[in-house]
C-alpha cells in the first residue's frame, strides 16, 4: 500500500480515489478504493481463492 500512497502505480492505473485524515502521510486509517487495479502483488491478495473461501465462510450465518 505504501507503493500505492506514494503514487507508484505498477499497472499504470491509479486507484479510483484515496481518503485519507491527517495530511500527506498520516498514521490514521485510510480508506483507497479499488487499489487493485494500480498494484499486481494487491490485485493478487484481493483475488486470491484461499482468502476469498475463508470470507465466504465467515459471512455465511
Amino acid at each position: 500500500m505504501d507503493r500505492v500512497y506514494n503514487g507508484e502505480f505498477q499497472t499504470g492505473v491509479t486507484p479510483w480515489r484515496i481518503m485519507e485524515e491527517g495530511g500527506a502521510y498520516s498514521p490514521s486509517l485510510r480508506k483507497t478504493d479499488n487499489s487493485h487495479w494500480a498494484d499486481y502483488v494487491l490485485r493478487e491478495l484481493a483475488t486470491e481463492y484461499n482468502i476469498g473461501s475463508i470470507v465466504f465462510k465467515l459471512l455465511q450465518y
